[in-house]
């Protein structure tokens, strides 16, 4: 960072944010490709001009790109931002600046160039208002509370809570996601004021559902150590209804089934989720997972009360059916389609399999007697049973089929040493013992014996499109069945083949 004093002496350079607090708590190799520049005496447009061409005169070796900042014309153009990408850091650079608000917007009416001092203040949360000042290598506290709630692990705003939430209620979203990141608690008068029936409006009104759905997708992050914190938050300060409208009331299952109860359902599914996972990692360190579809399956044990007791066919302006769950995710909270595909796929895949893990051949496979497993593995009927109601359970889940059988354990009644003992098992079979891996992750598929001409020349019967495709759904689920997944030897393809076909006579006479 010694651009600053090439460019001028007097330059103070900042660093701000989450680097300063997460350095702060975990370390000084804490990894962060993120940092927030904030400078004292000129925009940061201006200065990341200069970087730009400091870089090209002393360093052009590194890898940078300029991206030019979308800064409002008139009373802040003064204040532009700018951001650059500099050998794989992402760099924001801005002014120190001051803000005033209108009552009727959370876009700050008035931005002004401000000291330090003035900026921190300014920011949504204590522990956000940390400086790393780069000419003295040392960390400023001007608030004089960052440092104390960062100890005390405690979300606080710098002003008092109550104004600071009226003029952008969005910040107690911010608040929320923080104390669900960090595991933080938040504080008794930061809760009082959240829970003013003008800041529920203020954040009906001035907040779009996009930001609302941006500040809770970053609460379900990857990065969360705690999202259950964050409902539990909402419902505290009675702010879950507001972030998660639901249309419909629930089909009453249970009597005197309200809204209210589908919130604190889906809670003790998401805590109960989230401390199998953390028994799981504890109990066995060396098994890997995807952190960023872990974040679909926080929504996904969140909305599974939703899911399952909603109304479906709900009928939308559009004239589209869709279930409580699509209003929920693609309306309220504004997330992408893809996720949405995803999420439903973990919740429409938990029922199927919890039945296949209560299927006697499945329990006498992963069964801690050794010899009812040798009796599965030794009977060619039973196991070819048991490749095919794994694979047929598993096939529609596809790549979330880890994330699922998380939730499928979570929601079950059992002790938590025999659901991480159920997991551990299930997840062995699937991938040491019947090598199926690689296909539920669309990373291997099978190749098939017979392709479309070879059935229509060994059946020569008429096929109609429908049970063309059960055909080729019964020689899949034959090579499932006999583990004849990849490619043959070509001494042998005859014989397999003959088989083959011998089968879908069998089954298909009509058709011979």
């Amino acid at each position: 960072m010694i651009w600053c004093f090439f460019f001028n002496e007097q330059l103070i350079l900042y660093v701000l944010f989450s680097r300063v607090r997460d350095k702060l708590i975990y370390g000084k190799n804490t990894p962060s490709r993120d940092v927030d520049l904030v400078l004292s005496d000129i925009s940061g447009k201006d200065f990341a001009e200069f970087v730009v061409r400091y870089i090209q005169e002393e360093h052009s070796e590194d890898e940078y790109r300029l991206h030019q900042p979308n800064a409002s014309k008139g009373k802040s153009d003064h204040l532009q931002n700018a951001n650059l990408i500099i050998s794989g850091f992402d760099v924001d650079f801005c002014r120190s600046r001051s803000e005033k608000y209108d009552k009727n917007s959370r876009v700050p009416s008035q931005i002004n160039v401000a000291s330090a001092v003035e900026d921190a203040w300014r920011r949504d949360l204590t522990i956000n208002a940390l400086y790393y000042n780069i000419n003295t290598n040392q960390v400023e506290d001007w608030t004089e509370k960052g440092v104390r709630d960062l100890i005390l692990q405690r979300i606080m705003t710098p002003k008092k809570p109550l104004p600071t939430l009226l003029e952008d209620p969005s910040r107690i979203l911010r608040a929320v996601r923080f104390a669900a990141q960090l595991s933080f608690e938040m504080s008794p008068t930061l809760k009082k004021a959240a829970m003013d029936v003008r800041v529920r409006m203020a954040l009906q009104q001035k907040v779009s559902r996009d930001a609302i759905g941006s500040a809770m997708d970053d609460m379900f992050s990857s990065l969360a150590r705690d999202p259950s914190r964050g409902i539990l938050l909402l419902i505290e300060i009675g702010l879950i209804d507001v972030v998660f409208p639901l249309r419909e009331k629930p089909r009453f299952p249970r009597q005197n089934c309200d809204n209210m109860e589908l919130y604190t359902l889906g809670l003790v599914t998401l805590q109960n989720t989230q401390t199998l996972i953390t028994s799981i990692f504890l109990n066995y360190p060396t098994l890997e997972w995807d952190l960023s579809q872990r974040r679909l399956l926080w929504y996904s044990a969140f909305f599974k009360p939703v899911y399952d007791e909603m109304p479906t066919n709900i009928r939308t302006k559009k004239s589209k059916k869709k279930e409580e769950l699509f209003y929920q995710l693609l309306g309220a909270m504004k997330r992408p389609k893809a996720d949405v595909q995803m999420i439903e796929t973990i919740l429409k895949g938990v029922t199927p399999l919890q039945t296949m893990m209560l299927h006697p051949v499945i329990n006498s496979a992963i069964s801690p007697d050794p010899s009812l497993q040798l009796y599965i593995y030794q009977n060619k009927k039973l196991l070819s049973d048991l490749r095919w109601i794994v694979f047929s359970t598993m096939k529609p889940i596809g790549i979330m089929w880890k994330e699922t059988l998380v939730l499928s354990i979570a929601s079950s009644q059992q002790s938590r040493p025999k659901s991480v003992q159920q997991y551990k098992d299930i997840v062995s079979l699937i991938e040491n013992t019947l090598h199926l891996g690689p296909l539920l992750l669309g990373k291997k598929k099978i190749v098939s014996i017979l392709n479309g001409k070879d059935i229509q020349r060994v059946m020569p019967g008429k096929i109609d499109g429908q049970n063309f495709r059960i055909i080729t759904q019964a020689v899949e689920e034959w090579q499932i069945r006999n583990n004849i997944l990849d490619e043959i030897y070509e001494e042998e393809r005859d014989q397999i083949e003959a088989r083959l076909v011998d089968h879908l006579i069998d089954i298909f006479p009509q058709f011979s």
